[in-house]
């Protein structure tokens, strides 16, 4: 599942949209309750480093946490930390196909389920 930044990114002075940290999602994930409208992922729980809180896997556009719902299932959310229109672009184009596919007609089966929220974390 991929996230953009929701109710929490600004404009700064320059006009240009200011997205969150990692270190932002890493606070807001540690009460999902709050910070998802999807009321799976709001009962879930957030994979923790003891002391540190939320563990996040970085890298240059995105910081990537684990969460599993009540019912055993899990999400990988790459939340957005800088601008990638494009890539957001990329990744609702992806959602929507991979949503399409008749799975039964795959030569291999697909094990993974993909979903992007334009407003995931808020």
């Amino acid at each position: 599942m991929a996230v953009s930044a929701g109710g929490h990114s600004t404009t700064g002075a320059s006009g240009v949209r200011k997205f969150p940290t990692g270190a932002n999602y890493a606070e807001a994930l540690q009460h999902p309750e709050l910070c998802f409208r999807d009321a799976d992922l709001q009962r879930g729980t957030v994979r923790q480093v003891p002391v540190l809180g939320p563990k996040a896997i970085s890298g240059n556009f995105a910081s990537v946490f684990s969460l599993t719902t009540r019912d055993g299932q899990r999400y990988a959310l790459k939340c957005f930390t800088r601008d990638a229109s494009a890539m957001s672009s990329r990744y609702a184009a992806v959602s929507a196909t991979l949503q399409a596919l008749d799975v039964q007609s795959l030569s291999q089966p697909w094990p993974v389920d993909f979903s992007f929220l334009e407003q995931g974390v808020f």
